[in-house]
């Protein structure tokens, strides 16, 4: 700051040098144990974290440099107290044997960094992925999945090609030679029709000359958007950022054309493809979508796939004229993610916008069915009350609002607003208690206890997972169902799981 403020003077006055510079020491290295401290919260595989402070950005000029060790920095942790607040940032940085340098006035001198970006040997010890877990399930965990084991639980359509495409490169480091020879071992070992349909065409690729040493982009995207939904994908996102609905539907029925002419992903007798967003999503699909499924394999979608669908009924319900095209899409989305919250509110926005209330109820049902995160229970409730409101459901619409404020998400305060304008425009409405209003919602129809029972059921899978040896699926759900079934002692025990070695 280049003013500070006197006290004496009862003013503003131009701070010294040295002020200014013990400010900026100060905040500089407070940064680097912040970082330190984000590092090793990211997981307790992690031992040591490079920290490098540029001032002002500048690669050129570090000031605060050091390679920070995970058992020394928290034992100068509780050094310092029950709170955990470092007092003086220096000392610690000491402590830590991070470098640092004071020149005239306090000012922070360059230093050495310890690492230079994009360069140096890092070891990579960390759990294996839930996509890579080929822990068998107990019986109960694959009766409440519906698969033997947490890799079956694909929700991406690309993962195993990014791999793939990961290794491509590290054989193109050592030139066209060694990556022909790395496709043809791809090729060979898959049994992937893509894959090895994407295998050839580079193979071809390189021996004709049209890639060579450097295409690594070429190579990333031929394996990671072998149907070129990407770049489509992301013009109609900018351009619906930048509020260009006429751009964004041009952008958004070109990427139509191209997901509908994809061949491999149509429903067979044994198959069926399907949007997934998340592990808690692809599990509320085995929960409660059974009748979809059938009984056959689920293998994920390209996402944009869905996000098209998803996308145009977003731009759709804009206009009362074309709320038909908007419902449409939206019934698509259910089609292809019945699972996923959002599919339902499309078509709930949809029907609201046909002045259809009751269907608009009927979508925030199923939606309520298979949410996970209070954000999507709290929008269910919130849309609800609206709808019963209009539908002169006056008490059901009270209890919709009191149970979108309860779960205090962005939409509380604008739920309460419209609560006490409901109060204040129907005469006679009474007050209810939530027991009451959650009786008179049930006799609606409403799912009123769905969101805390897949908390439980998210929980209930936590444990088995967490028996069968797969900790991360079971931190995963642990942490999805905490945020719903609130209890203190859930936390330190997935904290223990996660510092297990």
């Amino acid at each position: 700051p280049s003013n500070a403020w006197s006290q004496e003077a009862g003013l503003f006055l131009p701070a010294s040098a040295a002020d200014r510079n013990g400010v900026e020491a100060r905040y500089a290295a407070h940064a680097a144990i912040l970082m330190a401290a984000l590092a090793f919260s990211v997981s307790s595989d992690v031992e040591e974290a490079h920290v490098n402070c540029l001032r002002g950005g500048m690669a050129s000029d570090v000031v605060v440099s050091g390679c920070i060790r995970r058992a020394r920095f928290e034992e100068l942790l509780e050094q310092e107290g029950p709170d955990r607040s470092v007092k003086d940032p220096f000392a610690f940085l000491r402590g830590c044997g991070v470098d640092f340098r004071f020149g005239e006035e306090f000012s922070l001198e360059p230093v050495p960094p310890c690492f230079e970006r994009g360069e140096g040997v890092f070891e990579n010890v960390y759990e294996a992925s839930i996509d890579r877990d080929f822990t068998p399930f107990s019986e109960a965990a694959r009766e409440m999945t519906g698969v033997v084991r947490p890799k079956d639980l694909c929700i991406f359509e690309s993962r195993g090609r990014a791999r793939y495409a990961d290794e491509l490169s590290e054989a193109l480091d050592k030139g066209v030679p060694t990556a022909l020879e790395c496709l043809k071992g791809i090729h060979d070992r898959t049994e992937d029709i893509t894959l090895r349909r994407i295998c050839l065409t580079l193979m071809e690729g390189f021996e004709t000359g049209q890639l060579g040493e450097h295409s690594y982009l070429e190579v990333k995207e031929a394996l990671i958007d072998p149907y070129g939904l990407k770049a489509p994908m992301a013009r109609a996102a900018a351009f619906l950022r930048a509020d260009d609905e006429a751009h964004a539907l041009e952008a958004l029925k070109e990427l139509l054309a191209k997901t509908e002419s994809l061949e491999g992903f149509a429903d067979t007798a044994g198959t069926c493809y399907r949007y997934f967003d998340s592990y808690e999503t692809r599990f509320m699909y085995a929960l409660h979508c059974s009748d979809d499924s059938q009984g056959r394999r689920v293998l994920p979608l390209p996402d944009e796939a869905y996000l098209v669908h998803d996308a145009l009924s977003q731009v759709y319900s804009m206009s009362l004229s074309a709320s038909e095209q908007a419902l449409d899409h939206a019934k698509r989305c259910i089609e292809l993610a019945p699972s996923r919250a959002q599919s339902y509110l499309r078509a709930a926005r949809a029907y609201f916008v046909r002045g259809e209330f009751q269907s608009e109820v009927d979508m925030c049902c199923q939606a309520l069915r298979v949410a996970w995160q209070t954000s999507d229970a709290a929008l269910c409730w919130y849309w609800m009350g609206f709808a019963f409101w209009k539908l002169e459901r006056y008490d059901a619409a009270a209890a919709c609002y009191t149970k979108c404020a309860n779960l205090r998400s962005a939409m509380a305060d604008q739920a309460m607003v419209e609560f006490g304008e409901l109060v204040e425009s129907v005469k006679g409405l009474q007050r209810r208690t939530e027991s009451q209003g959650n009786e008179i919602l049930a006799a609606e129809g409403v799912p009123v206890e769905a969101l805390e029972e897949n908390g439980r059921k998210m929980l209930d899978l936590a444990k088995e997972s967490i028996d069968s040896g797969s900790v991360s699926l079971g931190c995963v759900m642990a942490i999805s169902g905490m945020r719903i079934i609130r209890d203190d002692a859930l936390l330190p025990v997935v904290r223990s799981f996660s510092d297990f070695e």
